[in-house]
């Protein structure tokens, strides 16, 4: 069976392997109707758990079909392995049947790694998303995640509404260190904590304890806690086998490297995520773009330079951790400089937070980052290209939430804690008497 598209002149997306990359591109693709249909194929079944997690993160709708069997829409999600690629036919052959493609997309990235065994056997070999999550309800009532990135986040959050007794071990000393500020870690660890996640902090995971056929009963920690468990879930664990890359069928293709990656030829063969192997070194300096970024930029080659931009934006990223919309803007990261100042407002509920970082001395925005309120993207955009003065930017907070934004009334709260922040600044800035005397007669 040849599956091609369903109206003539659509396009067809394939990607091989999961990842921020291709979730981006996939967000983007969808977002036009004039596009054809998406088809990830996945090397097992827990692929689909993890690409499940990644929408959770990034808020996106998820409509994929998690079984091996064709749907009606746009999007499919196979678990096959790729027997061979035909580059100028461009047709996939997969165990069960042929698949045409317009755009293949290799989407190479670090993903979970699941053991469930001793031996390195992760999980039984399972036809698709039902069959897995049975599987973990079934088998695994107590469950560590390990990990610190926002991928652990999401994959624990996933676990517990399985019914899952969860622990996340982390070997920093707060959440998603260090891009995650310590103000707004605390208070997403405050939620998973509610919603009955263990947490343990600068720890790491010493043994595994085994049963008697080998299966893993239970983890030791460094500092010799012991936390019985059935599955051991690492945030950064493996990467993709890639193993059709050695096929015959695709030595008309150039060596490819990280980033947005097309080959010579015109076969429309793309790659996203880190470095494949191309028999040739990268050199040190080689700059690459974030996952998402290299998603968007694909997403303009091959769609049109008109992609949505969602909740990111060419300043921020996006991500939902605990229920609570997380957003940045600019390189939170220079709080840390001399020549910076960082404000912090957090509400008493302890679910809202604001925080802006700007120069000291011409007191232009520099970041934003925002947890459970949020403001019109290109409202943002207008304060980072015009480098907008932090006072103005603070009075105009009101015109530039979105008109649904039921945080509205905090605004005011906002302001008036700015404004006595903003005063001292100026105050501890402001040149001495004598030395405003001096430069009257320079």
């Amino acid at each position: 069976m040849v599956n091609s598209s369903e109206k003539k002149g659509k396009k067809n997306l394939v990607l091989i392997g999961v990842g921020f990359s291709g979730l981006e591109l996939i967000r983007n693709w969808l977002s036009k109707p004039g596009m054809g249909s998406v088809t990830i194929i996945a090397e097992c079944a827990a692929d689909f758990f993890y690409f499940d997690a990644l929408c959770s993160l990034k808020n996106v709708r998820n409509s994929f079909d998690g079984e091996r069997v064709p749907d009606t829409g746009r999007c499919r999600f196979l678990v096959a392995g790729v027997q061979r690629i035909d580059v100028s036919r461009k047709r996939i052959f997969l165990p069960d049947e042929k698949l045409n493609y317009d755009f293949l997309v290799l989407v190479n990235e670090c993903r979970p790694k699941i053991l469930a065994h001793k031996k390195g056997r992760g999980l039984p070999c399972l036809a698709g998303r039902n069959s897995f999550e049975s599987l973990i309800r079934k088998q695994f009532k107590q469950v560590v995640v390990r990990g610190n990135g926002f991928v652990a986040l999401a994959l624990a959050e996933h676990l517990i509404e399985k019914g899952v007794e969860l622990t996340l071990v982390c070997g920093e000393n707060s959440l998603a260190n260090p891009g995650f500020p310590m103000e707004e870690a605390c208070l997403v660890a405050k939620k998973l904590r509610t919603k009955g996640i263990r947490l343990f902090f600068s720890r790491e995971i010493e043994m595994f304890r085994m049963g008697p056929d080998g299966e893993i009963t239970g983890v030791e920690l460094n500092d010799g806690v012991q936390l019985p468990c059935q599955l051991v879930i690492h945030e950064n664990g493996s990467f993709g086998a890639f193993s059709h890359l050695a096929n015959p069928s695709l030595h008309s293709l150039k060596p490819v490297l990280a980033g947005v990656s097309e080959s010579e030829s015109d076969d429309q063969v793309y790659t996203l995520g880190v470095n494949l192997y191309s028999g040739e070194a990268v050199s040190g300096d080689f700059s690459y773009p974030s996952l998402s970024d290299q998603g968007r930029q694909l997403a303009r080659k091959i769609i049109g330079p008109d992609v949505v931009s969602g909740p990111s934006s060419e300043f921020g990223a996006y991500h939902r951790l605990a229920g609570l919309d997380w957003f940045t803007y600019g390189d939170l990261s220079t709080f840390c400089g001399n020549n910076s100042h960082n404000f912090y407002w957090e509400h008493p509920n302890g679910s809202i937070s604001f925080r802006l970082v700007f120069d000291k001395h011409h007191f232009f925005v520099q970041a934003l980052g925002m947890l459970g309120i949020s403001f019109d993207p290109q409202f943002v955009a207008h304060a980072f290209r015009q480098k907008q003065h932090a006072s103005d930017f603070i009075n105009g907070l009101v015109a530039g939430m979105p008109a649904g934004e039921k945080n509205r009334e905090l605004i005011p709260l906002i302001g008036r804690a700015f404004s006595v922040e903003f005063e001292g600044l100026k105050n501890e800035n402001r040149p001495s008497l004598l030395s405003r005397i001096l430069e009257k007669f320079r």
